[in-house]
């Protein structure tokens, strides 16, 4: 239960911030407002590594970068938790997760890595698909096929892309690429 309590309390908004604006993409509101990316990283991290630990994988934090963005910070942190979800399915027990970020000067670039069996490159534009999931690979996954479609939702809507870099066997890195300038 106190792991429970805490996942709730690392989600919660963090405060300090102004300037909130909404954006409606296909009928969704998304509250853009600035982020500090140290922070948000760091946030997601934990709640990344509570997940991890209940499997038994090591997550690790490989970069964090300064700065600010303007995200919408909750839906930005349920893709990549998904991404989590999703890799702690697909990486071995004692196997590695890690999360990280990158800014530059016209982007800000999240992602999410692991040690896990690795996605067939003929299944990998098709994951994305809603209710899709891999056939190919070394793994077939218990989920229903939605979570990988959710963060692509998020990531266009943000005006982003997802990128995908896989080999069977080796595992796969997922990153959220989004602008630093949201699109009009």
């Amino acid at each position: 239960m106190k792991q429970m309590e805490r996942l709730h309390q690392l989600q919660q908004p963090e405060t300090g911030h102004k300037s909130v604006a909404d954006r409606t993409v296909d009928s969704v509101i998304y509250a853009i407002e600035p982020v500090q990316i140290q922070g948000k990283t760091q946030g997601i991290f934990m709640v990344a590594y509570i997940t991890a630990d209940e499997r038994c994988c090591n997550c690790v934090l490989e970069h964090k970068s300064f700065g600010i963005v303007r995200i919408d910070r909750q839906r930005i942190t349920q893709a990549v938790i998904n991404l989590v979800d999703n890799t702690n399915k697909h990486t071995p027990i004692h196997g590695v997760i890690a999360l990280g970020s990158g800014l530059t000067h016209d982007s800000v670039r999240f992602w999410v890595r692991d040690t896990g069996k690795g996605i067939d490159p003929t299944d990998q534009e098709r994951i994305f698909e809603r209710f899709a999931q891999a056939t190919k690979g070394l793994y077939r996954s218990e989920g229903t096929g939605l979570g990988l479609d959710i963060v692509q939702a998020i990531v266009t809507a943000a005006g982003g892309k997802v990128q995908l870099e896989s080999q069977l066997g080796c595992g796969s890195t997922f990153s959220l690429v989004l602008p630093r300038v949201l699109p009009q």
